[in-house]
């Protein structure tokens, strides 16, 4: 989840918070609890739209101070150089390969052991 969609769902969450204030308030017909729940709502509606509407700007300026065709071609770069595998391989890199291929190799082994346990006991109880 990014950042911007972190604070949207907060905002969001901060409004449906107040709708429930609001529907306990009238389930129980209490006056301060309504408008609790109904001030809850509106604040966060409010945080709502003047957060995304900063957020939005922010990313308009962000976007006219950079060049787009320098970063494309660094994209371009970097995609050819992975391409051609021309990065050296770290040695967490392989322990943690080393390590998957014998826990996966285990696994297998136990599930094909299950399989012919599990036959064998369905020829038995057949019989």
């Amino acid at each position: 989840m990014t950042p911007k969609q972190r604070v949207i769902l907060t905002q969001l969450q901060l409004t449906g918070l107040g709708i429930i204030f609001l529907g306990f308030g009238i389930a129980w017909k209490e006056t301060w609890l309504i408008i609790f729940g109904v001030i809850l709502g509106l604040y966060g509606l409010a945080r709502l739209f003047v957060l995304k509407k900063l957020m939005d700007q922010s990313e308009q300026q962000d976007t006219k101070g950079q060049d787009r065709t320098q970063a494309t071609t660094k994209q371009t770069n970097d995609q050819d150089q992975d391409d051609k595998e021309e990065y050296e391989r770290d040695e967490w890199e392989s322990k943690l390969e080393s390590y998957l291929e014998k826990r996966y190799d285990n696994k297998h082994i136990r599930f094909d052991d299950l399989q012919n346990e599990t036959k064998s006991n369905l020829n038995k109880h057949d019989q």
